[in-house]
């Protein structure tokens, strides 16, 4: 079993300081149920990521403006932002036996707030400029992708087949009116869709 939690508090420049901590967790099991490195049989993986604050200051003609950006689009369409939730996190699980193997991932992002524009229309603004205008909340966005394959040894070499399904249930990105591009955010959710895929590989 491995753990490992990482805490970061960091500031990138003079004028963004975010902070937060990241958990990964991963343990396998072979026979008798026996923790540790090189397990044969089945295998957990959990990697959550909270945010604890993302800040960013301005300078503006009347002085300083700090932006708390945690948990809404106020950043969105920046290099260092995008949706800021406040959770996020992937959690996996794999099998093999033999020559067989099969795994699921679930990708998780949760919600974060969007306000109105000024002029009160649905285009989206930032919350930082008037708290007060009307906001809503994107809601959480759930993943799911399996894979399998299946190791066929011969006098020629290994051959390995592979299928596998990413986003097996359509989940669609949120709408975030805000974002810059289609109406979400491609930083932070899956565009492409349900996707099929498979491969064969043969090593000598």
């Amino acid at each position: 079993m491995a753990v490992t939690l990482i805490f970061l508090n960091f500031l990138r420049d003079i004028f963004l300081l975010p902070a937060g901590a990241q958990l990964e967790l991963t343990c396998c099991w072979s026979l008798g149920w026996h923790c540790g490195d090189g397990c044969q049989d089945f295998g957990l993986l959990f990697d959550l990521t909270w945010l604890e604050h993302f800040d960013k200051t301005q300078v503006l003609a009347t002085g300083t403006q700090t932006i708390n950006a945690k948990g809404t689009y106020d950043l969105g369409g920046q290099a260092f932002g995008g949706p800021l939730p406040q959770w996020k996190f992937n959690a996996g699980a794999n099998w093999r036996l033999g020559g067989l193997s099969a795994g699921t991932l679930v990708r998780y992002v949760g919600t974060f707030k969007e306000c109105a524009a000024s002029d009160l229309t649905s285009a989206g603004g930032l919350c930082y400029v008037d708290p007060t205008l009307p906001a809503r909340q994107v809601g959480h966005n759930v993943v799911v992708d399996l894979n399998a394959s299946f190791v066929l040894p011969s006098p020629a070499g290994r051959t390995v087949f592979m299928a596998g399904v990413n986003n097996i249930f359509n989940q669609a990105p949120q709408y975030v009116y805000s974002a810059p591009l289609a109406n979400s955010d491609p930083t932070i959710y899956d565009f492409v869709g349900r996707f099929v895929y498979g491969r064969v590989q043969h090593r000598f």
